[in-house]
């Protein structure tokens, strides 16, 4: 028995004609409306709705590991003028530490000392600097002479105290 090539082709053919047919009586019968999307925007089969899934948990191996992650982490705040900013712990664990340092918590003052000694950050250098900035007395030149030898008393008075300390 010889199968006839071409028959099969026309049916091939037909079938999928009325397969097109069908596709578009049903899409024309679709209405479109409340919790019915067009046919376009709806899900695929087989295929999932979130493809690249949720971010796998990063789980520390070390301790050191765990306190870089948690160091790195970023923290919701609300700053001076009451928005919301995302700022790293670290970031907000220093400014802590200086805010308890103004408010006169002595072992914080001293680590922030301690600490800005060894990263070579020259403190009285700094407040020098910005107390001479655009620095324009109401007062006498005396009066300006008599402070700035002060604050030049206090800084050489601070450095001999650290050189002691050490």
């Amino acid at each position: 028995m010889e199968i006839d090539k071409d028959r099969l082709l026309k049916a091939a053919e037909t079938i999928q004609n009325d397969n097109k047919y069908r596709r578009e009586i049903k899409e024309k019968l679709y209405e479109v409306g409340y919790k019915k999307p067009p046919v376009s925007g709806q899900f695929k089969k087989g295929q999932s709705g979130n493809p690249k899934g949720r971010k796998k948990k990063v789980i520390p191996k070390t301790i050191m590991e765990a306190l870089r992650l948690a160091f790195i982490k970023e923290i919701t705040i609300t700053n001076e003028k009451g928005s919301r900013e995302k700022i790293s712990f670290i970031q907000a664990f220093a400014q802590k530490i200086v805010q308890d340092a103004i408010k006169h918590d002595g072992p914080s003052r001293k680590m922030l000392l301690q600490n800005l000694n060894l990263l070579n950050f020259d403190f009285w250098q700094m407040i020098e600097d910005k107390a001479f900035e655009d620095f324009e007395p109401e007062t006498s030149k005396d009066d300006e002479q008599y402070l700035r030898e002060t604050l030049y008393k206090l800084i050489d008075y601070y450095h001999l105290n650290q050189t002691k300390n050490e």
